[in-house]
């Protein structure tokens, strides 16, 4: 494996853009269709941990390999025994702690060598679906460990499909390592009305990321759904 130069977009906080050199390098799985990273964290034993999706011909199943060399190099694809789908949501606790959800919600506590603990994935308080893509905050102590966590999630409403029919996203959060969670929080701002066409129709958000700001706020990514120009098409 070989590093490739690349570079990182970042805003100004001015309207503008600055460009960061980086370098970049492609990992690949030996047999099997195909492996996409979804996850990566850095660990406080010094490895860097990283989560893909790995495609057996017939279908996915998360993956995991460590670097002991802030990724010059890294041990081959191991499959997590059991485990289905895309995993998402990969989360540091700290202590050699992390999980993430797929088909369920996995944990390790000993740097991600085994997932052991697993349990099914909490529903939104109405009973409805929980779908997650992308990385979700942490507020940790003065050692690292997690003290709650902040993810965004989201779903279809009851009788709603994509792509004419917005997704709602919602934020909830966790302070016992994401076994629990709170009544999730749909911010009103994550629904709007656009016209297209003499038709209006309802957009939303699903997948998403969040972080916290140097002022305190949180900041969330989130991927909006088709804008309406392209639903008649």
């Amino acid at each position: 494996m070989n590093w490739k130069p690349h570079h990182i977009k970042q805003g100004d906080g001015k309207g503008g853009w600055v460009l960061r050199p980086a370098e970049y390098q492609i990992l690949h799985a030996k047999t099997g269709n195909y492996a996409f990273p979804f996850g990566v964290a850095q660990m406080d034993n010094g490895e860097v941990f990283l989560l893909c999706s790995w495609h057996d011909g017939k279908s996915e199943h998360p993956v995991i390999a460590f670097s002991k060399d802030r990724g010059a190099s890294w041990t081959e694809f191991e499959p997590i025994p059991e485990a289905a789908g895309r995993p998402m949501m990969l989360t540091y606790l700290g202590g050699g702690r992390l999980t993430f959800q797929s088909d369920q919600r996995y944990y390790s506590s000993d740097y991600g060598r085994t997932w052991k603990d697993r349990i099914p994935v909490q529903p939104s308080s109405d009973g409805g679906g929980w779908g997650v893509e992308g990385n979700a905050w942490v507020d940790r102590d003065a050692k690292g460990n997690a003290l709650r966590i902040a993810e965004i999630g989201w779903r279809y409403d009851k009788g709603l499909s994509w792509p004419k029919d917005p997704a709602t996203g919602m934020v909830r959060w966790s302070t016992d390592g994401g076994h629990t969670w709170t009544k999730e929080v749909a911010p009103k701002e994550w629904k709007w009305e656009e016209q297209f066409a003499g038709k209006t129709y309802t957009r939303g958000v699903s997948e998403g990321s969040i972080v916290r700001a140097a002022n305190g706020w949180l900041v969330a990514a989130l991927r909006a759904d088709m804008p309406a120009r392209y639903l008649d098409q």
